[in-house]
């Protein structure tokens, strides 16, 4: 999936659990070759300095939200 499509798809299933502020944050990022990833994103590092939460966690509930809707984070 082209990484703009995806990352409006995960965007979507966030604003189910995150404010619409909070979201304008969000945006995936293509690594680099080095990386075996897809794509990437800081959204939970952001937020938890936005929210003063643990990006641990935030990262974990996000990853848990894209699981329940068989998006592999």
């Amino acid at each position: 999936m082209e990484i703009k499509k995806l990352e409006k798809k995960i965007k979507e299933l966030l604003s189910k659990h995150f404010s619409p502020e909070n979201l304008e944050n969000f945006y995936l990022n293509q690594p680099p070759a080095n990386i075996a990833a897809d794509a990437s994103t800081n959204f939970a590092l952001s937020l938890a300095k936005k929210e003063k939460k643990n990006p641990v966690e935030l990262a974990k509930k996000i990853c848990e939200i894209l699981d329940a809707e068989k998006i592999n984070a």
